[in-house]
């Protein structure tokens, strides 16, 4: 489930996800999915903030 409740779209860029068991159940998962390389994490706010993956 994207951040406002409906289904995931692939062409749409997404950068929260929800996740929950099923319809009537309680939110359980929320995954904030970045940008970034092979090597690092890249902030999505100010790309001059970058992390190897490693760290």
């Amino acid at each position: 489930i994207g951040g406002h409740g409906e289904p995931l779209d692939g062409d749409r860029h997404q950068s929260n996800v929800w996740g929950r068991t099923g319809p009537a159940e309680a939110w359980c998962l929320d995954l904030t999915i970045g940008s970034g390389t092979a090597e690092e994490w890249i902030y999505r706010r100010d790309p001059s903030v970058r992390l190897p993956w490693h760290e």
